[in-house]
């Protein structure tokens, strides 16, 4: 439901009441995860990064990332113990783009990048936290991280009727951002058909 609504820019209750109202049956709970032990070792050992950002990653909770760690018997390093690693590493899908190595660098660099993805679908920011399900507030303060990240207003905020806007900057990063995740995406396709070969 979520993938349905993320392509459709709609919330995904939305997708659920259609689907409900149409009598379609759905999935209840949240997905199972088949997480291979050794890419979980890899991106957590060797790449140091964190459970949020691998939870992140597959679409599952951090307890789901906990257990997989558990039963792999991949020791949990210590609270706050990739902090350092997580402020300087860039993402890689950042790539060769000045831009985006501003951007994609440090903890929860990327889940307000795909925030900023999400709120340039829309006419108001508080839309896109209704979607998103937070806070109008928090999602305020992570457009502004992001802003002074990239070095400047991404966005210009719905004011009397007119619809939120991107200023240039932000319509820069919009492109950026859309082309790496996108590839991203694509990437992350063919690797799963791959994998299930």
């Amino acid at each position: 439901m979520r993938e349905i609504a993320f392509e459709h820019g709609v919330a995904r209750q939305t997708v659920s009441r259609v689907l409900e109202d149409a009598g379609v049956e759905t999935r209840i709970g949240r997905r199972r995860a088949d997480i291979d032990v050794e890419w979980l070792r890899r991106r957590y050992i060797d790449e140091r990064q964190t459970i949020p950002e691998i939870a992140a990653e597959v679409g599952v909770t951090m307890t789901t990332i906990n257990r997989h760690l558990e039963a792999a018997g991949i020791p949990r390093r210590a609270r706050g113990s990739a902090s350092r690693a997580t402020a300087i590493r860039v993402d890689p899908r950042a790539g060769d783009s000045p831009l985006l190595r501003r951007i994609l660098v440090g903890q929860d660099a990327t889940q307000r990048a795909e925030r900023f993805l999400i709120v340039a679908r829309h006419d108001t920011m508080t839309a896109a936290a209704t979607e998103l399900g937070v806070t109008l507030s928090i999602l305020a303060n992570q457009m502004r991280r992001i802003g002074v990240d990239a070095g400047g207003p991404l966005i210009q905020r719905a004011f009397r009727g007119q619809p939120l806007a991107l200023t240039a900057l932000g319509a820069d990063v919009h492109r950026e951002l859309s082309r790496a995740f996108e590839f991203s995406e694509a990437e992350g396709r063919a690797r799963r058909a791959e994998e299930s070969q």
